[in-house]
């Protein structure tokens, strides 16, 4: 039993100690087991389970009652532990050492191999299932310590003791990986920030990890921090196939390592993204949908840059209604987001005027308009020429365009998808002034033509959208 053997090796202080945590439990019957495992330990007593039955539960034994002792040795065994690591606790040079370490230390010094080798291999298949690396060398390395004192010399010694040098050598590497798997995780998400502002930017080498890739992978933690720094590397469905595959194997690793329980939000944020960034919108909003349910699940507020990039895809698929229901339900916190607050306000002017609700658009577009950042004036002037178009102002559409002409001549350079958006409401300044609205019409849809075959992407350029969708009313009267 071994409740009993534990409790023969405690010293008359580790008994009063672990006494003193049973009468804290509140469970009398562990207190009475205790005591008398204890009396048949210093009698040399053979322990009798019918006794031990009516003395802790005032009955017979019998197999209903197995269980129920089972589970409160179990109980105690556990306490014995937590006392014992508590004590060790107190000496100040044990601060840094694991429990584990702490406990098989405690039972190296009680001279006891049998008991020693039964709860080294606990503690041994305890940490390959959370794969603590650490720990297993530790683990090896006391063992090598255990068999140093105990072994005789001989060859099968020597070999054992070489084996656990080696284990110990293996498990280090483990443990220096996952570290510079983590520094390489990191130096990728750096490299992919600076790549934004620096497409040309090539990125330094890849490390060295000094373990063969196979047993990397071989590891699970290890494996899923290997793809999520090349993921970094890649675009498109490529990237997809490997977040996918990391989602397969997020649940085991954010168990195993509690530091990864929020990565599933950027891995399904990324993918919805990539899907963004071929045009798939609709594949993309299903990866938002799963975001925000896990909020939802766990009550939590979801980040508003994941709010950002959703009301982004839902625009860019003509979902207006769900953009605006987005941004207003959400709108206390936006507001205080000086980043965001402006783009996620123009995504909501530019959805009114999409779903025709001018006046709606134009109330919006007055909120805090000296507050706004230089880097959103284009963006908000479009709106004004849209809502002048819309509401059949064309002297006010018609100055709008020419101050804006101007702006853009002084304070150059602008993206291209800004200039061919000015060079297509010039074209329908242009076309308000012909006769013929087949040949206005015409005309617009040559140079949309032109512009899209100049630059692919613009089709799904948020204002030019706008615009190409009042153009083709064009003789629809």
């Amino acid at each position: 039993m071994k409740t009993k053997e534990l409790i023969a090796c405690l010293n008359k202080q580790e008994y009063n100690a672990v006494c003193t945590a049973m009468v804290i439990s509140e469970v009398p019957r562990w207190k009475l087991l205790c005591d008398s495992l204890r009396h048949d330990v210093l009698q040399s007593q053979k322990t009798d389970k019918q006794r031990l039955c009516q003395v802790v539960y005032h009955s017979s034994y019998d197999k209903s009652l197995d269980q129920k002792l089972r589970n409160d040795l179990r109980k105690i065994n556990a306490t014995i532990r937590d006392t014992i690591i508590a004590g060790q606790r107190q000496d100040e040079r044990s601060f840094a050492k694991g429990d584990h370490l702490l406990w098989l230390e405690w039972v190296l010094s009680k001279e006891r191999p049998s008991l020693f080798k039964k709860e080294h291999l606990l503690l041994k298949r305890e940490k390959q299932r959370a794969s603590d690396y650490s720990a297993l060398a530790q683990l090896c390395e006391l063992e090598l310590q255990h068999l140093r004192s105990t072994g005789e010399i001989s060859v099968r010694h020597s070999k054992v003791v070489r084996e656990l040098i080696e284990q110990a050598i293996q498990f280090r590497k483990l443990e220096a990986a996952e570290h510079l798997l983590i520094l390489e995780l990191q130096r990728q998400q750096n490299d992919a920030t600076i790549r934004a502002y620096l497409p040309e930017y090539a990125g330094s080498s890849q490390w060295d990890f000094g373990i063969d890739e196979r047993l990397l992978n071989q590891e699970e933690v290890l494996r899923y921090l290997l793809l999520r720094a090349r993921a970094y590397s890649l675009r498109g469905d490529e990237k997809i196939e490997i977040l996918k595959e990391l989602l397969q194997s997020y649940e085991r690793v954010a168990k195993l390592r509690e530091r990864h329980e929020q990565d599933i939000y950027a891995l399904l944020g990324t993918i919805a993204i990539e899907h963004f960034l071929q045009s798939r919108f609709e594949d993309a909003n299903h990866y938002y949908e799963i975001i925000f349910e896990r909020y939802r699940k766990r009550q939590m507020k979801p980040h508003l840059e994941i709010l950002y990039n959703y009301a982004s895809n839902l625009f860019k698929g003509g979902h207006f209604e769900k953009v605006v229901e987005l941004i207003l339900k959400n709108y206390r916190r936006i507001k205080n987001n000086k980043r965001l607050r402006y783009r996620m306000e123009f995504f909501l002017v530019l959805s009114y005027l999409r779903l025709g609700e001018s006046e709606q658009a134009y109330k919006e577009l007055h909120i805090n308009i000296h507050h706004r950042p230089s880097s959103e004036y284009l963006n908000f002037q479009f709106c004004y020429l849209i809502y002048y178009h819309q509401t059949g102002d064309f002297e006010s559409f018609e100055r709008s365009v020419h101050n804006l002409s101007q702006h853009v001549r002084r304070h150059p350079p602008y993206e291209e998808e800004y200039l061919y958006s000015l060079e297509l409401v010039k074209q329908m300044l242009s076309s308000a002034n012909l006769i013929s609205e087949k040949h206005a019409k015409e005309q617009t849809q040559k140079l949309i033509a032109r512009h899209e075959a100049s630059l692919p992407s613009l089709k799904h350029f948020s204002i030019y959208s706008c615009l190409k969708s009042m153009t083709s009313q064009f003789g629809t009267e």
